[in-house]
């Protein structure tokens, strides 16, 4: 009865939130004096959530739960709860665009901006303060050009007031970075000793080639049904759970990958987002491979730390997702504000084009172009959880399974860790388990 609820209500934010006019980009840096793009929304569906929580009213009102066992009661509640989240939040972004005066338009924001939170939580001032302040350091470290310092003039007194003395952000010290750099490179050397030696070049279709290869050869008790291919439309990697398909960009440009870019994209995808799906993919339950509630923010950070760990090399994750969020939340600027920033700051910093700035921050205002979301909080937030943890475990022995054999949980919640013990004692393949829930 729960999982009919939970494939009735099954939904992806992201596909709900893809914006369908392509020419949004182009009129918005045309024109300066627009204030946000008019992206277009189509997929959008008000009745499918409220129709979905009804369903889950229902159900809660049924009584059902009360006969399910403590760790099936609290696995219903996990994923209802979830759900609820969702859809209410994706109910918010509807009544904001339905809403047809100012009060309306008003307690529509506030709902949205309650949504958001229960579902993506909020960026912190501390960590906000923190990250800005290193990147403008690196800024005014640099020798700059006449071009650079009038681009300094410019985004100077756009920024906001800092503290005096910010908070250093998180990173690995170098020995921590070799240790676990040899432990990742061992552990992953079965997989990534596919990849010739002799070849510093790859295409699309061979990078897909071999991580087929990979999944046949080294993960074959589970991966026999699991299938690497070359999709045309696609910007980047990236694992489909419900297909069981990795699926690589045809028609990337360039049309090749340098052999450590690839020795990255099959750590992070197969190594992580596969291998924690893979060994429970026949599970009853489908979230112990598609996802429990949260997951994405440890899962992301994992697969940076393992991409880290094979390169031995550390990349800052997320930290222009978390200026954007920080921006929006501490000082309430709206999407030109933010973009005419970030075009200027990342230019210095990391000479970003201003493509890619307006991508990072349409990200952040995507359903409405006027109201943030922080979901792009979990790749800062993920990277630097699950490092500081790597930093205080480096020594133990199950490091590596505790992260990975985890299946698609917050493996530091500990209601999540507890459902995965009881699944790997076999409690979740029970029938009867199966029909109570």
């Amino acid at each position: 009865m729960l999982q009919k609820i939970l494939t009735e209500t099954d939904i992806d934010v992201l596909e709900a939130l893809v914006n369908e006019n392509h020419s949004a980009r182009a009129e918005f840096l045309a024109n300066p004096a627009m204030p946000h793009p008019n992206c277009c929304y189509p997929h959008l569906e008000r009745g499918r959530y409220e129709s979905a929580l009804e369903k889950i009213a229902e159900y809660r009102a049924s009584g059902h739960m009360d006969t399910l066992s403590f760790y099936e009661r609290q696995t219903a509640e996990l994923m209802l709860g979830f759900r609820e989240k969702i859809h209410r939040f994706l109910l918010a972004v509807c009544q904001w665009h339905d809403a047809s005066d100012p009060e309306e338009k008003r307690l529509a924001a506030q709902a949205h901006a309650q949504t958001n939170q229960a579902l993506y939580g909020l960026p912190d001032k501390n960590t906000f303060d923190a990250i800005l302040a290193e990147q403008i350091s690196r800024i005014c470290r640099k020798n700059l050009n006449d071009a650079e310092k009038a681009m300094w003039a410019e985004l100077e007194p756009m920024l906001p007031p800092l503290p005096a003395h910010p908070e250093a952000v998180f990173r690995p010290g170098d020995e921590l970075l070799h240790r676990f750099s040899e432990a990742a490179s061992a552990f992953y050397e079965p997989l990534l000793r596919h990849i010739p030696t002799d070849r510093d070049e790859f295409t699309v279709q061979e990078a897909a080639d071999i991580t087929s290869e990979i999944l046949r050869t080294e993960l074959s008790e589970y991966g026999d049904i699991w299938q690497a291919v070359a999709e045309p439309g696609r910007t980047s990697a990236a694992v489909d759970q419900e297909k069981r398909r990795i699926l690589f960009p045809a028609d990337r440009t360039p049309n090749t990958y340098t052999r450590i870019a690839l020795v990255k994209i099959i750590t992070h995808e197969v190594g992580v987002h596969v291998l924690r799906a893979m060994i429970y993919q026949n599970m009853n339950l489908p979230a112990f491979s598609k996802g429990f509630p949260g997951y994405e923010t440890i899962e992301e950070g994992i697969a940076k730390l393992m991409e880290q760990g094979v390169s031995c090399e550390y990349q800052e994750s997320g930290i222009v997702h978390y200026i954007t969020a920080g921006l929006a939340h501490f000082y309430g600027m709206g999407f030109r504000q933010i973009f005419e920033i970030q075009k200027r700051l990342q230019k210095l910093s990391r000479d970003a084009s201003e493509i890619l700035c307006y991508q990072s921050v349409q990200r952040a205002f995507r359903g409405t172009d006027v109201l943030p979301i922080y979901k792009d909080l979990v790749y800062f937030n993920g990277a630097e959880q699950v490092w500081r943890y790597t930093a205080a475990h480096i020594d133990d022995p199950q490091l590596f399974d505790r992260l990975l054999l985890s299946a698609k949980t917050n493996c530091f919640d500990a209601a999540q860790i507890q459902l995965v013990y009881e699944a790997k004692t076999g409690r979740f393949q029970n029938q009867d388990s199966l029909n109570r829930l």
